[in-house]
């Protein structure tokens, strides 16, 4: 699989709340500030954030926007 597949692949598997949510971590924005950005709560923020973790196979904020990065999603 190419790169390419591999976005499209994550692209569909990420929610596009999740997507808005790696977008704005990728701008080094604290959950808090990404919380009151969507108008939710830093709860709602962090249940998204392990979520986009498991489907992107990262264990920290910085592995997920890297690999965002690298398919092309943010």
């Amino acid at each position: 699989m190419n790169m390419k597949q591999g976005a499209a692949i994550m692209g569909e598997q990420l929610s596009a709340r999740e997507l808005e949510i790696l977008e704005l971590t990728g701008r080094a924005l604290s959950t808090k500030t990404v919380a009151r950005h969507l108008d939710i709560s830093t709860g709602t923020v962090r249940w998204h954030l392990c979520n986009i973790f498991s489907k992107m196979d990262a264990h920290t904020r910085e592995q997920a926007v890297v690999r965002g990065r690298e398919l092309g999603l943010i």
